[in-house]
């Protein structure tokens, strides 16, 4: 899988490796955290939540328009 070009704050991108609570679609990117073992983690968010979730860069893929 291809790395991302840093996403932006607000760009929409799909979660690539969802645990099973984790439903499914479109999750926004809320903010960019700092890089952690090599690799940058964001906060994320899906339309149907109240929460935000971390996921890593490798977990996320840009979401079809």
């Amino acid at each position: 899988m291809a790395t991302l070009a840093m996403p932006s704050c607000s760009e929409s991108l799909r979660q690539w490796a969802r645990t099973a609570e984790a439903p499914p679609g479109v999750y926004v990117v809320t903010a960019k955290l700092p890089e952690r073992d090599g690799e940058f983690e964001y906060h994320i968010k899906h339309t149907s939540e109240l929460h935000e979730r971390i996921a890593k860069e490798s977990e996320l893929h840009k979401a079809r328009r």
